[in-house]
């Protein structure tokens, strides 16, 4: 009489499967998610920019965006006419923008909030989301990039 059930190898090739099957699953979903944490983070700054322009009408001034690396701070002018820091935003970790020229790396809204400079791309390890802003009625929007070259370059 024969028992019933798995020879060792039988286990080890279903063991070897089931381990390929998940490496090739966790591969495609950590792109995924990275995608998911880039969007998510271009909508917060998208909504961090659209207070400031809320900010500048509502108090009658201007306010300034300056783009860092990885953080963007609000500035506006105070009773002296120099600029002082409002607040700001740290991006999460493995995002940054792309500054190239940092003299160019920001964005001012006037007292109707209308917009003028320019928001850098944002990055993280594979993609990039660039940023527009209508000059006019200074409202922002973002879409994934297609490029063929690194987004860090």
């Amino acid at each position: 009489m024969r028992k019933r059930g798995f020879t060792l190898l039988e286990l080890l090739i279903v063991l070897l499967i089931i381990g390929l099957a998940l490496s090739i699953i966790s591969t495609n979903l950590g792109g995924f998610l990275e995608t998911e944490r880039l969007e998510a983070q271009a909508k917060i700054v998208k909504a961090f920019i659209e207070e400031a322009r809320e900010l500048a009408i509502t108090k009658c001034t201007t306010m300034k965006l300056l783009f860092k690396e990885e953080e963007i701070i609000a500035e506006a002018p105070g009773e002296d006419g120099k600029y002082k820091k409002i607040k700001s935003l740290k991006l999460r970790e493995g995002m940054r923008f792309l500054i190239k020229d940092p003299e160019r790396s920001s964005l001012f809204f006037d007292e109707i909030g209308k917009g003028r400079g320019e928001i850098p791309p944002l990055l993280s390890k594979k993609e990039k989301v660039v940023f527009e802003i209508n000059p006019l009625l200074g409202m922002v929007k973002f879409k994934k990039a297609t490029s063929e070259s690194h987004p860090w370059e």
